[in-house]
């Protein structure tokens, strides 16, 4: 994969987002995934989030679409043309 093949910031900003859910898939002591669902410019949008709890808060540790995470993809080795 020589770039990300979607873009982390389109899902995040309200497109008139419908059909929102949001459900934990499993949590075990500090370590959590949740999954977020939604319909935004009339795409199906399902992101997955690893979280970490840091001094109580539940942070963002990964994000993952489609078969790929965004922590995987940016820490590939760039490829040349």
């Amino acid at each position: 994969m020589d770039g990300l093949d979607f873009d982390y910031i389109v899902p995040g900003q309200d497109y008139d987002i419908r059909d929102l859910s949001i459900e934990t898939i499993s949590q075990s002591g500090d370590a959590a995934t949740a999954r977020v669902a939604f319909v935004t410019m009339g795409e199906a949008v399902t992101l997955d989030y690893s979280l970490l709890r840091v001094d109580g808060r539940w942070l963002i540790d990964d994000t993952m679409y489609d078969g790929h995470s965004l922590a995987g993809d940016l820490a590939a080795p760039c490829q040349s043309d």
